[in-house]
């Protein structure tokens, strides 16, 4: 739920007074600041992870732990 209220606020997709009383909202609560600015670092760096077309994530895995998961996967 807080999830998809911060998704809506930073699309631009709630309405003008919710925004706003939000925006008053952060203004005197540094608890919800904080977490708002962590949400955007956790979207930033998913993006970057996952929208870069030369960087796969999967090429980054270590040899021995897609072997792990191989092995895990040919045993069940």
């Amino acid at each position: 739920m807080v999830e998809e209220f911060l998704m809506a606020y930073l699309d631009r997709e709630l309405g003008l007074w919710t925004r706003l009383r939000f925006k008053f909202h952060l203004l005197i609560c540094s608890d919800c600041t904080n977490y708002l600015q962590e949400y955007k670092n956790t979207i930033a760096l998913g993006n970057r992870l996952f929208n870069s077309p030369d960087e796969i994530a999967v090429n980054k895995v270590p040899d021995e732990i897609l072997q792990a998961i191989i092995n895990v996967v040919k045993t069940d």
